[in-house]
């Protein structure tokens, strides 16, 4: 079995307070522990947080608690911000990212029994991006025939969405990385581009709670 894990901290420096501030009816890390606490045999749900609000929010949902440090919490580096991952028995976990409020739970299911079943070293969820890429310096990434402007032909180039990351825990322990960006280390598997939207700004939050509420009055 998986471990499935959503992480939250307070702290938030290009959108303040994301997580807890109100998201149309409801709240970023409210609404991902909500969708993801469903019954599944295809992965056990954690929720790692340090703040006392937080955790009164995860202890409503069918999740196990693991209570984070203040280190971790205030951490950047990745081995200090999940040095709580020993506690996980699982040997395979999902991070899941509660800042994408249009990912599903078929996505992430169905994300975990592939991985499962093709044994990847790691996973790692992208969009395809069909448009023009370059460096700083004009050289073209992916624009290679100055004579074709239409870009549904250009050579599509995939963006991590940061949805889900799937790694092996004590690979992670031992070197502080999810993947060794090799072949298939990660594997990328494509979600649709809406589940890819990110909150990380204060545009990308309104813009995702307008979203987010046209969605919700369209199913009424």
């Amino acid at each position: 079995m998986i471990a499935a894990l959503i992480q939250a901290r307070v702290g938030s420096q290009r959108c303040k307070n994301k997580m807890l501030r109100n998201f149309g009816d409801t709240n970023l890390i409210s609404l991902a522990l909500e969708k993801f606490s469903k019954p599944t045999n295809a992965f056990t749900l954690y929720f790692a947080a340090f703040e006392p609000e937080l955790i009164e929010i995860g202890e409503k949902y069918n999740c196990t608690i693991i209570k984070r440090n203040r280190e971790s919490a205030e951490g950047e580096r990745i081995e200090v911000v999940m040095n709580y991952v020993v506690q996980i028995p699982e040997e395979t976990i999902i991070v899941i990212n509660a800042c994408h409020p249009f990912m599903t739970f078929e996505t992430i299911e169905r994300a975990a029994r592939f991985f499962e079943e093709q044994r990847f070293l790691s996973m790692t969820s992208v969009v395809k991006s069909h448009t023009w890429y370059y460096f700083m310096d004009g050289r073209p990434i992916n624009f290679l025939d100055p004579t074709n402007i239409n870009t549904k032909t250009t050579e599509p180039l995939y963006q991590v969405a940061h949805v889900f990351h799937i790694f092996n825990k004590e690979r992670f322990l031992k070197h502080h990385y999810f993947w060794n960006h090799e072949q298939n280390d990660p594997y990328f598997f494509e979600v649709p581009e809406e589940e890819g939207i990110d909150i990380d700004t204060e545009l990308d939050f309104e813009r995702a709670e307008a979203l987010y509420i046209q969605r919700k009055q369209t199913r009424v």
